[in-house]
């Protein structure tokens, strides 16, 4: 399993767009390299404080 994880967690590391993972209660649990220089290290914040910078939730 780790090396699936490890793998795939590669994958996202090059790719060249922002890409984030939440849970289920909207909080990011996953930020790849290009996302954090975009928006800066947002894990633990909800979606809508990290991309829309706002407590309003996305519609």
């Amino acid at each position: 399993m780790n090396n699936k994880i490890e793998m795939i967690t590669a994958i996202l590391e090059v790719f060249e767009g922002g890409i984030y993972v939440m849970n289920q209660d909207l909080r990011v649990e996953y930020m790849n390299s290009a996302m954090i220089a975009d928006f800066g290290d947002g894990i633990g914040k909800k979606c809508h404080q990290l991309v829309n910078q706002t407590e309003d939730k996305c519609p």
